[in-house]
């Protein structure tokens, strides 16, 4: 009677966990699994062309402070209190969307995860924030999955960070782009050649997180180019010093950041998965979501080939501003390379 007694419990107990809440978003080559538990919703299982990887998760990091940031904190990744969090609601929208909704002290947060019918690899997501009090956010892009050091193939902020190990000396990372930084730490996109960060595994698969063009700032939207501002912010471990790819938006300190009650927040973004290396994936952000080749298309040359050759011999002349100076060794004329003469060139 026991035995009876503990196998009909352990039936029971089955049936209720096979019939916790579950929702699917499936491109046809990624397959991602969410599950109600007590904290809210996982992501309980990501196939990619029906191959599982490791280690899903699918929690939220956004992060709040109520004074001015401090610069060096915001590029540690330290500044701000971070908010973690499993969304509390989710629901299917009638075109096949996922809407997940979490509500914090500050302000009450939404998410929509869809299919991107014209890439299989990708899934965009829309995440809003609306604030209830004054104060700076930003959104961080969802942690999904994350890689073990021992299963890392490959990771990059194109131009900035590059490796296949943990760097320890930051100073190699960072300023020699030898490895993987050790802590958390935000790569500016005016350093950034293309906004993707990703990780490649030796299992074979790639993930990639990949900002909607548009995001990032405008650097000739005044009368003059300005860099200096700093819309998103890149790396390659979140706030809890796990390794995946990461996206911030708005940069705390950054414009958009501070806000007053009752403002809205948004920050759109894709998760490319491939089976396949890095390279694949990397091309794919460049060719097909920044559409790099098409933007030859918008140039236009306004100036004769001999005015620019004209205004190349005033630069030459001017020492102090080319930087153009010769030595003399052992019989030779040493002619240095002129960085801002090669800026001008490639700029005319």
């Amino acid at each position: 009677m026991k035995y009876l007694f503990s196998t009909l419990l352990i039936a029971c107990v089955s049936v209720l966990m096979s019939a916790q809440p579950k929702l699917n978003l499936n491109t046809g080559s990624v397959d991602i699994e969410w599950q109600q538990e007590e904290d809210g919703w996982h992501i309980s299982c990501i196939k990619i062309d029906g191959k599982q990887i490791p280690s899903p998760k699918g929690y939220y990091t956004i992060l709040y402070l109520d004074r001015n940031p401090a610069k060096d904190l915001v590029d540690q990744d330290l500044e701000g209190k971070d908010f973690t969090f499993y969304p509390s609601k989710a629901e299917m929208l009638p075109d096949g969307a996922l809407k997940f909704s979490h509500s914090l002290r500050f302000g009450d947060v939404e998410a929509i995860w869809k299919v991107d019918p014209s890439f299989p690899s990708d899934i965009k997501v829309d995440m809003k924030v609306r604030l209830s009090t004054n104060g700076s956010v930003s959104i961080a892009t969802p942690t999904i999955a994350v890689f073990e050091e021992n299963n890392i193939s490959w990771a990059m902020i194109p131009g900035n960070w590059y490796g296949k190990e943990i760097q320890y000396d930051l100073n190699m990372a960072k300023t020699y782009s030898m490895g993987i930084p050790c802590v958390p730490m935000l790569a500016q996109e005016r350093n950034t050649m293309t906004l993707c960060p990703l990780y490649s595994s030796k299992d074979g698969y790639t993930l990639a997180v990949v900002p909607d063009p548009g995001t990032e700032t405008d650097p000739i939207a005044g009368k003059a180019p300005d860099k200096s501002p700093n819309s998103l912010g890149l790396s390659l471990a979140n706030r809890h010093n796990e390794l995946t790819p990461v996206v911030y938006h708005p940069v705390l300190g950054q414009v958009g950041a501070k806000n007053k009650a009752g403002d809205e927040v948004s920050f759109g973004f894709r998760y490319t998965l491939k089976n396949s290396g890095w390279f694949d994936v990397f091309q794919h952000a460049v060719n097909d979501v920044f559409a790099l080749p098409s933007s030859l298309d918008l140039l236009t040359n306004k100036m004769s080939l001999s005015e620019r050759v004209n205004r190349l011999q005033k630069f030459l002349r001017k020492d102090k501003e080319s930087s153009w100076k010769t030595w003399q060794s052992r019989g030779e004329t040493i002619v240095p390379t002129a960085p801002r003469l090669l800026m001008l060139v490639l700029c005319s």
